[in-house]
C-alpha cells in the first residue's frame, strides 16, 4: 500500500508544471467582498477561455506595434504640373527656427481642404497657405501668378535674379475639414514655423 501511494503522488509531478503568480491583498481585497462565491461553472468557463502560449515568438508579434509615419506622396499622373514640385517628405522643418514636424496624415496632388509649405530651394525662403481646393488647383494658380510676376510678394519673390518656378517646392502638412478650422490652423502654423516677412514669404498681419 506504501509503494502505491508513492507511485500515485510522484505521478502528479511528471506531469509539465504549472507556474501562479498570486498578489498581495489590497486595502481594496479587504474593505470589499465580493457577494458571489465561485461555482464550478465558473471554474469550467475560465479554464475554457484560457489560452496556453506555447510559442514565445507567437506572444512578441502579437503586441500592436507602433503606428509608421505617414506617406504623402505625388499623383505621377502624366501631365501633372504639380509633382515636379511636390515634397513627399514624412517631416517637415521650419528654416527659421529648424523646428521639425512630422506630417500626421498621407497627402497627394489630389487633397482637399488642406494647408500647405511652400519652401523656395534657392534661399531657404517658406510661405504657408491654405486652399479648399485640391493642392493641383492651387499650384496651378502660384505657377501662373508667378510667370505673369503679378503684384504678390511671393510671386515677386520667385521672380527674383537667380529664382524661378524650379526653386518652387510644396509640400502639404496638415488638414481640416471646417473652413474656421483651417484658417485658425493655418494661423497656427505661420506662427509656429515663423513665416511672416522678413523672416518667410508670408505679408498677411495675423492680428
Amino acid at each position: 500500500m506504501l509503494q502505491e501511494f508513492t507511485d500515485y503522488n510522484l505521478l502528479k509531478f511528471t506531469n509539465r508544471p504549472l507556474f501562479v503568480t498570486l498578489k498581495n491583498n489590497t486595502l481594496k481585497d479587504i474593505l470589499v467582498k465580493s457577494k458571489h462565491s465561485p461555482t464550478a461553472e465558473d471554474s469550467k468557463t475560465i479554464i475554457s477561455q484560457t489560452k496556453v502560449c506555447n510559442n514565445f515568438n507567437e506572444l512578441i508579434f502579437s503586441i500592436p506595434k507602433e503606428k509608421s509615419p505617414a506617406k504623402p506622396g505625388s499623383c505621377k499622373r502624366p501631365r501633372c504640373a504639380t509633382c515636379q514640385h511636390f515634397n513627399s517628405s514624412s517631416y517637415f522643418q521650419s528654416t527659421a527656427t529648424k523646428q521639425q514636424c512630422r506630417v500626421k496624415q498621407s497627402f497627394s496632388c489630389s487633397s482637399t481642404n488642406i494647408i500647405y509649405l511652400i519652401t523656395c530651394s534657392k534661399c531657404h525662403k517658406q510661405y504657408v497657405g491654405k486652399t479648399s481646393k485640391t493642392l493641383r488647383e492651387r499650384v496651378f494658380h502660384h505657377r501662373s501668378s508667378i510667370k505673369n510676376n503679378q503684384a504678390r510678394y511671393i510671386c515677386k519673390h520667385f521672380n527674383l535674379p537667380g529664382h524661378s518656378l524650379a526653386n518652387f517646392k510644396i509640400q502639404v502638412i496638415d488638414r481640416k475639414e471646417n473652413a474656421t478650422d483651417l484658417q485658425n490652423q493655418e494661423e497656427h502654423w505661420i506662427k509656429l514655423l515663423d513665416t511672416l516677412h522678413p523672416k518667410g514669404l508670408n505679408v498677411t498681419s495675423l492680428y
